[in-house]
């Protein structure tokens, strides 16, 4: 059972569990087992990994019941990611047919049926999934303003928090990088912020104070002193430069049962396709330079305020770049790292 029960309720004035609600480009004439499938696709792809299997099921299975004032208003602020999200995946799926004939275009009884350009198709797929994730970061943003009322999302792995990391959530990561997708995409770049944390931070902090450091930070009500908050800043600048070079070129190649992948869109406004590799790597290096620059100002912020942090001792300067030239003194092309 999914979180919607009908395109649309002919039968009274309630559309609150009805598709037609959120995305009225649903024909209100439309067959609900035919859409069923797509529902649970969307769901199963963009709802679950991002509430996790065991809030979901609650919610699912509270639907089926007496759901409580708080499942209710999730359900609410969930149902409009996951029409324009169905809305996306109907577009295609609808538009073709198979039968003992074969693959079909899909039309009425008399053979009417006009099938937009293609380009509107494509458009409206773009902005049917562009409008999906708008919707999910508001429901994620509501959840979490709320999430006392929540326990089972924010004690799963899904919660779009990681309070052990030195940048723990999407809107403290928007104060340094430009985020589009908020919560969704800072739930993908946790694995990236971790390992900068330990290859590029811990080795400059040392091991007691990167440890105090995330003990107070992890401690609700810690009182940071003027030169801790500072040092934190520093932290943070460099950190999401580190997270950045581990993420660019996985943001770029996916990995799949196919093996590594370039996404690709395209429609008939104009082709929109991921960067070209010059244009990847020119990113991958100005971050390189920018995380080192940051990197060298958390130590060097260090070395001048000692006195200020006990727990703090002297460690190796950051390591230097490395060579961009091989064993021949020949060098490197960078694109070929991608």
């Amino acid at each position: 059972m999914p979180l919607f029960n009908y395109v649309y309720n002919n039968t009274s004035s309630d559309q609150t569990a009805a598709l037609y609600r959120y995305c009225p480009a649903f024909s209100t004439n439309m067959n609900w087992e035919k859409v069923l499938p797509f529902v649970e696709d969307a769901e199963a792809e963009y709802i679950k990994p991002v509430l996790g299997d065991e809030f979901y099921d609650e919610l699912i299975t509270a639907l089926a019941g007496t759901p409580t004032a708080a499942q209710i208003a999730a359900i609410a602020v969930l149902r409009p990611a996951v029409a324009w999200f169905t809305f996306e995946k109907t577009l295609i799926g609808l538009a073709l047919s198979v039968s003992e004939m074969g693959p079909a275009e899909a039309v009425d009884t008399e053979g009417r049926w006009l099938f937009p350009r293609k380009w509107v198709s494509e458009a409206g797929r773009q902005q049917a999934f562009r409008n999906g994730y708008k919707k999910l970061e508001e429901a994620l943003r509501y959840l979490e303003k709320n999430e006392i009322e929540y326990s089972t999302w924010y004690k799963s792995a899904a919660y779009c928090k990681e309070v052990g990391l030195f940048i723990p959530n999407a809107t403290i990561l928007a104060n340094y990088i430009p985020l589009d997708g908020g919560r969704a995409i800072y739930s993908r770049l946790r694995p990236a912020i971790n390992k900068a944390e330990l290859h590029y931070i811990k080795p400059v902090l040392g091991e007691a104070l990167f440890n105090q450091m995330k003990n107070m930070l992890t401690t609700p009500a810690s009182n940071f002193t003027i030169a801790q908050a500072e040092l934190l800043d520093k932290i943070r600048l460099a950190l999401a430069e580190w997270m950045l070079n581990y993420a660019v070129p996985f943001f770029r190649l996916k990995f799949n049962e196919l093996g590594i992948i370039e996404p690709a869109m395209e429609n008939g406004i104009g082709k929109e396709s991921p960067a070209t590799q010059e244009a990847v790597a020119g990113l991958w290096m100005s971050i390189q330079e920018a995380g080192k620059r940051f990197l060298l100002d958390l130590k060097t912020f260090l070395d001048s305020n000692a006195d200020s942090f006990p727990n703090y001792t002297d460690t190796k300067t950051p390591a230097p770049e490395p060579s961009q030239e091989d064993d021949n003194g020949r060098p490197y092309n960078v694109v070929s790292f991608l």
